[in-house]
């Protein structure tokens, strides 16, 4: 399971990203793509899943529903304060999205409420 610590080095290193684009992909499934220009990262579920991670490991989480909130939230508000954008896809579909460009009334975080259910899904 990622530490806290684990999770503000990969925020960190991306911070040091100033152009260019890569995509990782599992068993052709893409898992992660970061365009360094664009200041955007995209997960695909199917991906995360297929290369055997846990997205509670993106959002630095400890067990329980209530932590893995609080952890997003933490992520989200980091992302914006460093000008990058997360946004989770499920089978090309958006689920969620937090960072920059994301209401600072919602805590930075955007989530689709009719795949919500996919969201929950994915986190488990």
């Amino acid at each position: 399971m990622a530490t806290q610590r684990d999770g503000l080095g990969l925020l960190e290193s991306l911070s040091t990203l100033s152009r260019g684009t890569v995509t990782v992909s599992v068993s052709g499934y893409p898992v992660v793509s970061i365009d360094a220009g664009k200041k955007e990262v995209e997960v695909e579920v199917k991906g995360v899943r297929e290369a055997g991670i846990s997205l509670r490991d993106f959002a630095r989480s400890e067990e329980g529903g209530s932590g893995t909130l609080r952890a997003s939230e933490a992520m989200a508000k980091d992302l914006s304060k460093m000008g990058w954008r997360l946004t989770l896809y499920e089978g090309g579909n958006e689920l969620a999205s937090m960072g920059r460009g994301v209401s600072r009334l919602t805590g930075h975080i955007s989530v689709n409420p009719l795949r919500m259910r996919k969201l929950i899904d994915a986190l488990r």
